[in-house]
């Protein structure tokens, strides 16, 4: 792998998927989570996504990859960890928030669907969920249940994060399928436009200003955002592991 030249490219991703993003919250302490921290994460350059910005990935590997991210990520998240994310607190905004972001997740078409699709489209099809996929959604189930204030900050790295990374995984599709994969698409489209991952962004800083009440509760949102990080900079590096397994079983 070219380290240096792979390197300058997420750097570029970032550069314009999360720097310089617009400010929703009111205070600076919650700016500062919103904006800045995830900039200070090694999840940024874990080295899946190395791989997949250098598209390294043999045709095996890139089932498997787009499998299990296809389950931890997008179906995991909608079938499992949302609805136990609904019914976590008594407090009514955490409820009516995760109803607004399972009903965004359902436009315009179910999301897992609409990704199913678009491996269908790359002759891909899911296959089951091996353990990278299913720790990381138990992970993603105690992210959003261990308390509200540490929630909101898991929800609130969740989804700036998921800008980016859907930003790696749309560069990767374009290089190894082809800017056709990617143009157009639905799944890709309504992730990436400001309405996506950007407006749950948004909903999360409103809500966290809400629900997080005192130093300690801030303490704690700023814990589940770090929370959030690591276990999908987990999930990814597991992945990666599973594509070196491959090669193994492939040489």
């Amino acid at each position: 792998m070219n380290h240096s030249t792979n390197m300058t490219g997420l750097e570029a991703l970032i550069e314009s998927r999360l720097r310089h993003r617009v400010r929703y919250a009111q205070r600076d302490e919650f700016d500062r989570v919103h904006r800045e921290l995830i900039l200070r994460q090694s999840l940024l350059f874990n080295p899946m996504y190395q791989a997949l910005f250098a598209d390294q990935l043999r045709p095996r590997q890139v089932a498997l990859f787009l499998s299990e991210y296809y389950h931890g990520s997008i179906a995991g998240f909608l079938r499992e960890v949302m609805p136990l994310a609904l019914n976590a607190y008594q407090e009514p905004l955490w409820g009516a928030y995760i109803r607004q972001i399972r009903l965004e997740e359902s436009k315009p078409r179910n999301h897992a669907i609409l990704f199913e699709e678009f491996m269908a489209s790359v002759g891909v099809v899911a296959e089951p969920p091996r353990a990278p996929a299913l720790e990381f959604i138990a992970a993603s189930k105690r992210g959003y249940t261990l308390n509200l204030p540490h929630s909101c900050g898991y929800a609130l790295a969740v989804e700036v994060e998921a800008d980016y990374q859907i930003a790696v995984v749309a560069a990767f599709a374009r290089r190894h399928f082809g800017a056709g994969a990617v143009a157009g698409n639905t799944w890709f489209d309504t992730h990436l436009d400001v309405t996506g991952e950007e407006e749950h962004a948004r909903q999360t800083v409103v809500l966290s200003e809400v629900a997080v009440k005192d130093a300690a509760d801030f303490q704690e949102f700023v814990l589940g955002f770090e929370h959030a990080c690591r276990d999908t900079e987990r999930f990814m590096s597991s992945l990666h592991g599973l594509m070196r397994a491959q090669e193994v079983d492939d040489a």
